[in-house]
């Protein structure tokens, strides 16, 4: 953007980290301290190895680890976009939503197959439903918003 366009009132009135895009800088706050709190939860159950077959060993570590990328690393490199003004964060951000929504699904799946659980709860529906939704919005905004535009320049 050039020096002339982001002079003008109108884009100094739409720029920066107010109103409404202080969601997602709350979610990306958030996200690590739920995410480690949910890894602790999981780990207790690492006692439990021997009594597994290999298969639902590599079920664990998979959600192990794929938990552990989506939930604390993912956030914190998405925090240091954020703060860095960077345009990718604009469709990094969106993209992380679909993969925990993915990540969501592909678990409930993997967990069915191999543990016969039953699939797909209202609880997992619902958490998908609205990270979907939220993807979409985030997704939808950054082509329109004028807030954002001006904001990540970098």
């Amino acid at each position: 953007m050039s020096d002339i366009a982001q002079s003008t009132p109108e884009a100094r009135r739409f720029k920066g980290f107010f109103g409404w895009l202080l969601l997602p800088l709350l979610v990306l706050v958030g996200t690590p301290m739920l995410g480690a709190t949910s890894l602790i939860d999981v780990l207790e159950l690492l006692p439990l190895w021997p009594q597994r077959t290999m298969v639902q060993n590599t079920l664990f570590t998979y959600t192990v680890v794929t938990g552990f990328l989506l939930a604390i690393v993912a956030p914190i490199y998405l925090l240091t976009l954020l703060f860095r003004k960077k345009r990718s964060f604009l469709l990094l951000f969106g993209l992380w939503f679909a993969l925990a929504v993915l990540h969501l699904l592909l678990g409930e799946l993997l967990s069915w197959a191999v543990y016969r659980w039953p699939p797909f709860e209202t609880r997992i529906l619902v958490v998908a439903g609205v990270q979907a939704f939220v993807a979409f919005l985030w997704i939808r905004t950054t082509q329109t918003s004028e807030r954002l535009k001006n904001t990540f320049v970098n």
